[in-house]
């Protein structure tokens, strides 16, 4: 019988961004970091779950044809239908609002914005 999912796979156009961003902003670990069938499998998640996210690009190895790899590339920056936990969601809420702020103001400060 399936007791656990294991993860889901989140399209991404930058892998290394993605991942600074899960695992510097949110605080996730990185989970696997390997190659795998000629590209880069890399899943991040929270330090104590079970489940992750893998972070792929579109790439034609993993994807049945270019037309696929086309539309992946589309659905990028849309909805991933992934939702998160807490045990305390304003605290979460607080704290992610906080880093968030401090990320957008040293891009600011950097000219990022």
């Amino acid at each position: 019988m399936i007791d656990t999912i294991g993860g889901i796979v989140v399209i991404v156009s930058d892998q290394q961004k993605t991942v600074e961003f899960y695992t510097q902003n949110r605080g996730f670990e990185i989970k696997t970091d390997m190659s795998f069938v000629g590209i880069r499998w890399i899943e991040v998640s929270p330090k104590d779950s079970q489940s992750t996210i893998s972070l792929m690009l579109p790439n034609v190895q993993m994807m049945s044809n270019e037309g696929v790899v086309e539309a992946a590339k589309k659905g990028i920056g849309t909805e991933t239908g992934v939702w998160f936990y807490s045990d305390d969601m304003q605290t979460t809420y607080e704290d992610l609002r906080i880093k968030e702020l401090t990320s957008l103001n040293l891009k600011s400060r950097n000219g990022g914005l």
